[in-house]
């Protein structure tokens, strides 16, 4: 069974709307162009190509009270709270979703394991080969 990376990867708070946006444009674009026609006419309000005529007033202002600010009154500032998120909304996995996640942690841990190994040993049989090469080539007088 396959399973969607998309699913679970929820880094991407637009990616449901943007899907959605999707599905409708490619309905929109399936659709006849009379269709089409008949539901913009519904829903959008005609375009009205008269210009308007701005009004001119003189401006008017009225004076209003300012309290002046005192430091001493102001309130200390304080450090701001900070509010760690997790980076992705985790949601309960079903038992095949776990079982197979845990298989693809495993399988990268052997495999990081085994890399580990592989170079290990291919450095200890360097070092043996050099060794015995050394000494092998001093007891012919080289």
């Amino acid at each position: 069974m396959e399973f969607k990376s998309s699913q679970f990867d929820m880094t991407d708070p637009f990616a449901r709307h943007e899907h959605l946006a999707k599905v409708v444009e490619r309905h929109w674009l399936a659709m006849p162009k009379a269709r089409q026609q008949t539901i913009l006419a519904d829903y959008l309000s005609p375009v009205t190509t008269t210009q308007t005529k701005w009004v001119e007033t003189p401006l008017q202002t009225r004076p209003f009270p300012v309290e002046t600010w005192q430091p001493a009154s102001a309130a200390p500032v304080s450090q701001p709270t900070v509010i760690c998120r997790p980076r992705r909304i985790r949601r309960p996995l079903a038992k095949r979703e776990w079982l197979l996640l845990v298989a693809m942690r495993l399988a990268s841990e052997l495999r990081r394991s085994a890399r580990k190994q592989i170079f290990h040993t291919l450095k200890t049989s360097r070092r043996f080969l050099r060794r015995t090469l050394r000494r092998h080539l001093a007891r012919r007088g080289f």
